[in-house]
């Protein structure tokens, strides 16, 4: 069974938080969210906000879409593919080649060692350039 929660961060002192998500929407746009724990409940950005894959890197770290992982020689940026109804990894090079993101993390098929978490798009939008 996957573990459903979601990470978000608070724009006041730019901490992440994870758990339940509760996001209210005003003329269908996010007007706010909420990240939820057994202890506590914060308000983050609804920008920042990402689902937890189910996944982790080789260090295991969680992985989360907006994440940026590295694998292959490759940076790749986490997302929910509709068309493939999965999450999958965009190259940063690119920005069209597609991977699901079991195969990426998997050293087997993707090569190289498995993954890496190295950021998110969030705090390091830099990587989202074409690196060369």
């Amino acid at each position: 069974m996957s573990l459903i929660k979601f990470r978000g961060r608070m724009e006041s002192i730019r901490k992440w938080e994870c758990g339940s998500l509760f996001m209210h929407y005003k003329k269908g746009e996010p007007d706010f969210a909420r990240i939820h724990r057994l202890d506590f409940f914060c308000y983050v950005d609804p920008k920042t906000v990402g689902q937890f894959t189910g996944l982790k890197d080789k260090n295991k770290t969680e992985i989360y879409a907006g994440d940026f992982v590295q694998s292959g020689g490759m940076t790749l940026l986490v997302v929910f593919s509709d068309d493939k109804a999965a999450f999958s990894g965009i190259s940063v090079d690119d920005k069209a080649s597609c991977f699901y993101l079991h195969d990426i993390i998997d050293p087997d098929i993707f090569g190289g060692t498995g993954c890496e978490v190295i950021g998110n798009i969030h705090d390091n939008p830099e990587l989202w350039e074409v690196q060369k």
